[in-house]
């Protein structure tokens, strides 16, 4: 937790040059992750974790920073941390942001002191001689890697597992790896993320066990009303600690104008799951209307 005030400066939006203190919901995430080991090897037990929130809940610049941390407080040798989307030039935004951690004029110094370097797709720690780097689907790196730290980017748009299993069957050499999954909700209700929500939900209502897995995971309560204000926070953790609530206000506004636009901001801004991004009937209706079939109604 101190690692990011003490050599992470802002570089974007009006906080710039400012050291990165990071929220309450982060500390207590990353507490969680970080805290727990296992009493006889010593090593992490979170070897997975779900991360679900908002759009403009501090994804980018908090999973940049703990990808430059898994580089190099872990001690790791020889670190290998990937960063994964369903393209490369998605990954890389995640990636520019950890580069400009070291490079922006406003950042601070002690990175470039302690051994960090960028290089145009690679960010190094040369006392670990370890390495971060973007992939996509496309991506020709992929064989011979043996990952550290998988962070899984916007987890909703991935089409398969692919790219990830690919990764994580890497990690066998190392002794305490660790795939962070961050993500929005989506409109592939079948698809990779929500199967794999759906699991930690059965985690955590005592289906399945899993005590390797931490999830934390940012929605609307079953049942509440989707365009009462005081629900929203819910999905929003960093709405006290920097959420630009105007902005989220208004693109409601825009979103009751045009009510096309309801499921992009159902999905992106309230975390809900919509199976369509084009509603003309919406499911909670559709479903009101379901009614057994009787001979009689024909």
């Amino acid at each position: 937790i101190n690692f990011f005030p003490t050599l992470l400066n802002h570089t974007k939006g009006s906080m710039v040059g400012k050291p990165f203190e990071l929220a309450p919901f982060q500390q207590f995430t990353i507490f969680n992750v970080f805290g727990w080991v296992n009493s006889k090897t010593g090593k992490r037990r979170i070897r997975r974790v779900y991360d679900k929130r908002g759009r403009g809940n501090g994804k980018t610049a908090e999973m940049a920073g703990l990808c430059l941390l898994m580089q190099s407080f872990e001690n790791e040798s020889q670190s290998e941390v990937y960063i994964i989307a369903t393209k490369e030039a998605q990954s890389k935004i995640c990636w520019k942001f950890a580069k400009n951690y070291i490079v922006h004029q406003q950042a601070n110094p002690l990175l470039k002191q302690l051994g960090f370097r960028v290089n145009q797709r690679e960010i190094f720690f040369d006392p670990l001689t370890s390495v971060m780097e973007p992939l996509g689907k496309e991506s020709k790196t992929q064989d011979g890697l043996s990952a550290h730290f998988l962070l899984v980017d916007e987890y909703h748009a991935h089409a398969s597992d692919e790219l990830k299993e690919v990764l994580e069957s890497s990690m066998l050499k190392r002794d305490q790896p660790l795939t962070y999954h961050i993500t929005t909700a989506g409109f592939n209700v079948f698809g990779v993320c929500k199967l794999y929500e759906d699991m930690c939900l059965s985690v955590l209502d005592g289906v399945n066990k899993d005590d390797n897995l931490f999830i934390m995971i940012h929605d609307l309560d079953e049942g509440d009303d989707w365009q009462l204000q005081e629900n929203w926070e819910k999905a929003n953790p960093l709405w006290h600690y920097g959420l630009n609530i105007k902005e989220l206000k208004d693109s409601y506004k825009d979103t009751i104008n045009q009510p096309s636009k309801i499921p992009n901001f159902q999905t992106k801004h309230l975390n809900m799951w919509v199976d369509t991004p084009d509603v003309w009937i919406e499911s909670k209706y559709w479903d009101q209307g379901m009614q057994p079939r009787k001979k009689e109604n024909f």
